[in-house]
C-alpha cells in the first residue's frame, strides 16, 4: 500500500441522509477516487432510510439504531418484533445510540432506548455504535455492566482525554472524525496518541461535521482522506501505516 494505493473505511457515514437530488452512487464514486471504498451506514430511526438504493452497494454495511434524537417514540413493545429480524437482517451493528444532553426528549427516553440497544447488541452479538453528548457518567454505568459482553465504539468522539480514557479501559474502541481536528492541537495531540492503535478508526459523520478544509456546505467520505493524513501525522506515522491499520480495525469491529 503505497502513495494513492491507501484504502480508507469510514466507519460511519449517514450515506442515506442526503438529498434525494444527490445519488448515492455518486458519493461513493467520488470517494473511490481517493481511496475510501467501504462504508459504515448506521440507523437513527431503525434502519437507514434508502435502503434499496444503499444494498445496491457491496461495500456498504448497514446499522440498525434509534439515535437519542428520535427516542421519544421508542416503544419496546414495537421493538421487540425489530429484534427478531435482525437476527436474520443484513445488519452489522446496533445503533447509533447513547445519550445527547441537547436532545428535546426527556433523559428517561433516551435512557430506556440505549439500555434496549445494549442488550440486544449483547443478545445479537452486533457491535454498539455510541453517540454519546453528555451524561458520560450514566452512560459509562451502562458500558461497564455489559463489560466482556458487547464491542463497542464512541463514534466522532471530541470529548477530553479523562473521558476517553474510562471508556478505553471498558476495551472501547474511539472513531474520530473531522469534528476532533478543531482542538487544540496539545490536546488534540494528547488524545489520539493515547487511544491505542489497533483501537482506532476514522470517520466521516457525512453529510454533517464538515471538516473546515472541505468544500461546500455538504461534507462526503472523500474527505476521509485528509482527515487520516491529518490524524496519521500526530502520530508521527506514514499515511500508508496508519490507513493500513485503521482499515484492519475497522474490518475487525464490523466482522
Amino acid at each position: 500500500m503505497t502513495g494513492s494505493e491507501v484504502y480508507l473505511f469510514d466507519s460511519h457515514c449517514h450515506l442515506d441522509r442526503y438529498p434525494r437530488d444527490i445519488k448515492i452512487g455518486n458519493v461513493i464514486a467520488r470517494a473511490a477516487e481517493v481511496g475510501v471504498k467501504s462504508f459504515f451506514v448506521p440507523g437513527v430511526t431503525g434502519f437507514p432510510a434508502r435502503i434499496v438504493e444503499l444494498a445496491e452497494h457491496s461495500q456498504i454495511l448497514l446499522g440498525w439504531g434509534v439515535h437519542p434524537l428520535y427516542s421519544e417514540n421508542f416503544q419496546e413493545s414495537c421493538c421487540e418484533e425489530i429484534a427478531v429480524a435482525l437476527k436474520k437482517s443484513i445488519c452489522r451493528a446496533i445503533g447509533e445510540c447513547g445519550f445527547d444532553r441537547r436532545a428535546p426528549v426527556k433523559f428517561e427516553k433516551q435512557y430506556a432506548a440505549f439500555l434496549w440497544q445494549i442488550n440486544i447488541a449483547i443478545e445479537t452479538g452486533k457491535p454498539l455504535i455510541v453517540h454519546l453528548v453528555g451524561h458520560y457518567d450514566t452512560a459509562f454505568t451502562l458500558l461497564q455492566k455489559a463489560q466482556g459482553k458487547v464491542k463497542f465504539v464512541l463514534h466522532s468522539f471530541a470529548g477530553s482525554c479523562e473521558i476517553a480514557r474510562r471508556f478505553l479501559d471498558l476495551g472501547a474502541c474511539v472513531s474520530f472524525s473531522g469534528s476532533v481536528l478543531h482542538k487544540d492541537h496539545d490536546v488534540l495531540q494528547r488524545l489520539v496518541k493515547m487511544v491505542p492503535l489497533d483501537r482506532l478508526l476514522v470517520e466521516t459523520d457525512s453529510p454533517d461535521q464538515r471538516p473546515v478544509f472541505w468544500p461546500g456546505s455538504l461534507n462526503e467520505p472523500a474527505s476521509l482522506k485528509e482527515i487520516a493524513r491529518q490524524l496519521a501525522g500526530l502520530r508521527n506515522m506514514s499515511e500508508e501505516d496508519f490507513c493500513q491499520q485503521v482499515c484492519r480495525n475497522s474490518a475487525e469491529f464490523f466482522a
